[in-house]
């Protein structure tokens, strides 16, 4: 664990110093990683899935999940505060299911499969969540939908069509890049420290999002898991922990995007992501990061 902690903050430190003093780089690794490794990971994964049917079972309970998470939100965002409610449902119902979470999931789990589930329902909240916010969507928006759509449809093709079997070697040898990769994404986590700021109102805002994406979301996970065990629908453990992973991640980058078109406050949505992403790395290094992980730097 003391390694694999150290390698996260080195990299965090990494991200902090450079966008201090040369930010282009972690801009042009955010976007590499964002529209090249992140996509290539959950198609090459999903391929790689021998039981559709556990991941099936997964993938409802993701959407149990999140989407109690987001109405969850609504109501009490609506109902405890007077201002900033687009700000705070926006930054609790959409999770870093994606950027953060597959990276931890290769690391802690040995395998990003486990975090695909939310990373698929992902899509499914941010449409909801526009039709909730009235906007229909700036390109960027349209074409982070599009890519990652498109990336689970073709990984599920492949897994259809029984690729993994026939190209077995390729794509190993290219999900074991990506996943190296894809842990370069804490170096851009890092650089976020640096748009700290600090208010009254900031700091209100902060609880709220904080009590919603590490007490609610792991509650509401924990309920979710229960009623599909009362059905009697079993789900595979390495999907379960991939799913307690997720019910802690930081609000997600896109955010940042929906705040800029929407003209939300900008200020309380970097900080937000800024001050959570760090706590979320370090809570999933504290439950899962115990012995020596697979899949990990070295």
């Amino acid at each position: 664990m003391y390694q694999l902690t150290l390698q996260v903050a080195v990299l965090l430190t990494i991200g902090y110093l450079l966008s201090r003093v040369w930010a282009k780089p972690v801009d042009t690794l955010n976007k590499f990683l964002f529209y090249i490794t992140l996509p290539l990971s959950l198609t090459l994964s999903l391929a790689k899935i021998g039981n559709l049917s556990s991941f099936a079972a997964s993938l409802a309970l993701g959407l149990a999940h999140m989407l109690l998470t987001m109405l969850s939100s609504i109501a009490l965002a609506h109902h405890l505060y007077s201002e900033s409610k687009k700000e705070l449902v926006t930054l609790s119902s959409l999770p870093n299911a994606i950027f953060i979470a597959l990276p931890l999931a290769t690391l802690l789990l040995g395998d990003s499969v486990y975090a695909i589930p939310h990373a698929t329902v992902f899509n499914i909240i941010l449409v909801l969540l526009l039709a909730y916010l009235g906007f229909s969507g700036s390109n960027s928006v349209r074409r982070t939908i599009a890519l990652y759509t498109g990336a689970l449809a073709l990984g599920l093709l492949l897994n259809l069509t029984g690729a993994y079997r026939t190209a077995r070697n390729l794509i190993d040898s290219t999900s074991n890049f990506t996943s190296t990769a894809n842990t370069l994404s804490f170096i851009v986590v890092g650089a976020s420290l640096s748009k700290l700021k600090v208010s009254r109102r900031i700091l209100k805002g902060l609880v709220f999002v904080a009590a919603a994406r590490y007490i609610l979301s792991p509650a509401l996970l924990a309920l979710a898991l229960a009623s599909m065990e009362a059905f009697q629908i079993s789900i595979e453990d390495g999907f379960v922990k991939g799913a307690i992973l997720q019910s802690i991640m930081p609000p997600a980058v896109t955010c940042i995007v929906l705040g800029k078109a929407l003209n939300m406050d900008e200020d309380l949505i970097a900080t937000a992501i800024a001050v959570l992403s760090p706590v979320s790395v370090t809570l999933s290094l504290l439950i899962y990061g115990v012995g020596t992980m697979p899949g990990s730097f070295g």
